[in-house]
């Protein structure tokens, strides 16, 4: 199945990905294998096409191109913080194993 990974606020469309089946995420729009997703925006359930703005006029999407940077090294700081709770457990039961002989 492929899918559009938007921003919710803006509609804009940041990826594309082809998955092995289905995704139920706000963010993920399916879409027609054939669909061209250039230029489009997805605002109110519907495709609608849009003119890029330019370098200059670009301040807002800029803005929101830092947000989205933002909200991924969000993710990624959580994951990174999520494996260091885990390597502690893991080094607490390798300690108690070795304790133990």
């Amino acid at each position: 199945m492929r899918y559009a990974q938007i921003v919710i606020k803006t509609g804009m469309v940041i990826g594309e990905s082809y998955l092995s089946g289905p995704v139920s995420k706000p963010n993920m729009i399916p879409v027609a294998d054939d669909f061209d997703l250039r230029n489009k925006k997805y605002i109110n359930g519907e495709w609608v096409e849009f003119t890029p703005a330019t370098r200059e006029e670009s301040e807002e999407e800029i803005s929101e191109q830092e947000l989205v940077n933002a909200e991924i090294l969000l993710n990624q700081a959580e994951i990174l913080s999520n494996q260091s709770a885990a390597d502690e457990v893991l080094a607490e039961i390798l300690l108690n194993q070795v304790a133990a002989l």
